[in-house]
């Protein structure tokens, strides 16, 4: 289906289940141990509609964001270089 609608599949290789909210440690941490050359790191930025009645503002992903500001720089200094996926359509 995903090719049909002229769409690539492409899978992530690092889950930190931040969407559970695990807490800012664990998502580093997790990210941390098992990022790898070329690694595609799954984060979210945002909620799904039906969870808007549980944080009328985008808090559910504050951890995301502050795990953000310390991975950003770690995986710099690991010499890894952060780049957007392609654009294939």
């Amino acid at each position: 289906m995903a090719a049909s609608a002229g769409l690539t599949a492409l899978h992530w290789s690092v889950d930190p289940r931040d969407w559970s909210r695990p807490g800012v440690d664990t998502i580093v941490n997790t990210v941390l141990a098992n990022v790898r050359p070329g690694a595609i790191v799954l984060l979210h930025d945002g909620y799904p509609p039906d969870e808007e009645r549980l944080c009328g503002d985008a808090t559910l992903r504050d951890q995301t964001k502050t795990a953000l500001a310390y991975l950003i720089p770690a995986l710099q200094r690991r010499g890894f270089v952060i780049r957007p996926l392609p654009q294939l359509h």
